[in-house]
């Protein structure tokens, strides 16, 4: 985006970087920082280059800001992962406006690290 130039979303959760447990399905979130965006969907890739990318859903289109992919969905996410020596998963949203006008040719993106060796955190009492 050209400098003074509103990102279309913000990464949410998981935040920027953060490491995520492949047995834990990871839930995405972001606000949006366009008013007239209604309309998104969830990239993923196991590349900085954005190649071999995965979109979500596969058929029509989000409504609101968040998306917990399917067990089958994550195992093809966790699979994009193993493509970089880092484990490393990036995603990113597209934005539509009502009259269905792409709003980002190419939107920021933020990543997470599908680390093999952490544990799940201990459920609570």
């Amino acid at each position: 985006h050209p400098p003074g130039t509103v990102a279309p979303f913000v990464p949410q959760n998981p935040p920027p970087n953060a490491d995520a447990v492949p047995d834990n399905i990871l839930s995405f979130n972001w606000t949006s920082s366009s008013q007239d965006t209604t309309i998104y969907r969830i990239r993923f890739s196991g590349s900085e280059a954005r190649q071999q990318v995965s979109t979500f859903p596969k058929s029509g289109v989000l409504t609101t800001t968040s998306y917990t992919p399917t067990a089958w969905e994550w195992r093809g996410i966790l699979r994009q992962a193993r493509v970089n020596t880092a484990g490393r998963i990036y995603w990113w949203i597209t934005t539509q406006d009502e009259n269905n006008g792409a709003q980002s040719r190419l939107p920021p993106m933020s990543s997470s690290r599908i680390a093999s060796d952490a544990k799940p955190a201990p459920t609570p009492p």
